[in-house]
């Protein structure tokens, strides 16, 4: 599992970004099941979409901190802490 995501369709194609930073980007007429990502391809059609996903989302979130980059933050603490063997202190978990 790559972690929470988000993404954008504009005509045939389709861009997501996942909050680990991992990009795919498909031609979803040509490529329906989006099985060639063409991300390190197609480098301008990428940086468009990417730019029109990040005005979408700071508009809509009314330049908050992004809920989903928060979940990611937590989750990725508690992993760390599963691995030292010990549970989170609250501060981590608070501000991550």
């Amino acid at each position: 599992m790559k972690g929470l995501l988000r993404g954008v369709i504009r005509k045939n194609w389709k861009y997501v970004r996942y909050v680990n930073g991992t990009e795919e980007l498909y031609d979803i007429e040509k490529d329906p099941m989006e099985v060639i990502n063409l991300a390190d391809k197609e480098e301008q059609i990428r940086k468009e979409l990417l730019h029109s996903l990040e005005r979408w989302v700071y508009k809509n979130l009314h330049y908050r901190e992004d809920p989903i980059l928060k979940a990611e933050k937590k989750n990725k603490i508690l992993r760390e802490a599963e691995v030292r063997g010990s549970y989170p202190s609250i501060t981590e978990l608070q501000w991550g």
